[in-house]
């Protein structure tokens, strides 16, 4: 059996630690369009008649070859850790395909709209989460934040006429997603100290 070391890595300059925040920005302005439009879009392919399953199929194809082209063009090996390219793993088919599967059945049962509104509330989830496992500070503003979200989330429930299920499928995907990002966060951590 092989072990490995921790990596010792030469501090960053703050030219490249700036350049880094300005890319980490940009990548999650990206992130936060394409994810904003997912139900937009997963609308408009349940009208051409597509069905969930093959939805997320293509989806995570599509995903999994922009990794590999990404990792490629940063010219790093696909390879990693044995126990945590297995954690890795279960976190993507069980965290986020759960995530992913409880979104689309959202849609099937609420406008994109209100899916769109409560899925989106998973920041809150994810500092709630990230708070109750001291991932997290508090501060006031984040009192205030969680405060004005919760209000939000919980006056969508109110609207008259609204069918009950679409907006719990989205409420449990917005927890899951929440508690897939916190894994993710720890998983990836412990990958930084391996070299591959």
């Amino acid at each position: 059996m092989t072990s490995h070391s921790p990596i010792r890595r030469p501090p960053s300059s703050p030219d490249s630690t700036a350049s880094e925040s300005l890319a980490g920005i940009l990548l999650a302005v990206g992130a936060a369009v394409a994810f904003g439009t997912l139900a937009i879009f997963g609308k408009l392919a349940y009208r051409e008649g597509a069905s969930p399953l093959p939805l997320l199929a293509v989806r995570f194809i599509i995903a999994s070859a922009l990794l590999v082209g990404w990792q490629a063009v940063k010219k790093r090996p696909l390879a990693t850790n044995r126990r945590i390219a297995v954690k890795l793993l279960l976190l993507g088919a069980l965290g986020y395909g759960v995530e992913a599967t409880l979104f689309f059945l959202a849609l099937e049962h609420a406008p994109a709209g209100v899916v769109s509104l409560i899925f989106y509330s998973y920041p809150m989830w994810t500092n709630l989460i990230g708070l109750a496992i001291r991932m997290e500070q508090w501060h006031a503003r984040v009192a205030v934040a969680l405060g004005l979200s919760t209000i939000g989330v919980a006056s969508i429930f109110t609207i008259e006429g609204l069918s009950l299920v679409g907006p719990l499928l989205a409420l449990i995907a917005a927890v899951s997603v929440a508690i897939y990002f916190i894994l993710a966060q720890v998983i990836l951590r412990d990958a930084d100290t391996y070299e591959t």
